[in-house]
Parts: C-alpha cells; structure tokens; sequence
C-alpha cells in the first residue's frame, strides 16, 4: 500500500470486525458515520476505518457500537492493479 494522503475523521463507530492479517498481526475494520449537508440537506456518510497492531488491540478492547472516536488516518492506495483505497487509522482518541 502506498500512502497518498490523509483524512482525520470525528463520529460514532460501528459494525466492529476483529481479524488477523495474512502475517498473524492483530487487525480491526469498522465503519465511522459523519454527516455532511449535500444541497441543504444532511447526508449520513459512513467510512470504513482499519486499525492494525497496538492500535488495533487498544481500539478492540474500548470500542463498543456507537462510542465516538476521533481518528486520524492515513489514505493509502493498494499497488494491484485494481486500484482500492483505505483509511488506516495513524492516530486515534477516545470521546
């Protein structure tokens, strides 16, 4: 994964999925709703965050559904050649 930018994010976490990755690191994905006003109207946005390591096992064992986090996540864009892009959680805290 090559990292292109960065985006921090603020909002209620949830659908949490612990998993390993193909190396036995701790890993844990979730989604972040934010809101944003699209044409006057507010618009639910939901961002899926993954979180690997120490960051993971911390997040895994204080996250809950609907616990506000703040993170601060790094854009990375996968180098296969079907292009993904990912928010990998660089920094985070607790709300």
């Amino acid at each position: 994964m090559e990292t292109i930018a960065n985006a921090t994010f603020l909002g209620p976490v949830g659908n949490l999925k612990e998993e390993k990755t193909k190396t036995g690191k701790p890993m844990l994905s979730f989604t972040l709703k934010t809101v944003k006003e699209i044409n006057g109207q507010k618009v639910a946005l939901y961002h899926t965050i993954v979180a690997y390591s120490a960051s993971a096992e911390a997040m895994r064992k204080y996250l809950h559904d609907g616990k506000v986090v703040f993170v601060d996540c790094d854009i990375s864009k996968s180098i296969s050649p079907e292009e993904r892009y990912q928010f990998v959680v660089k920094r985070f805290s607790f709300l």
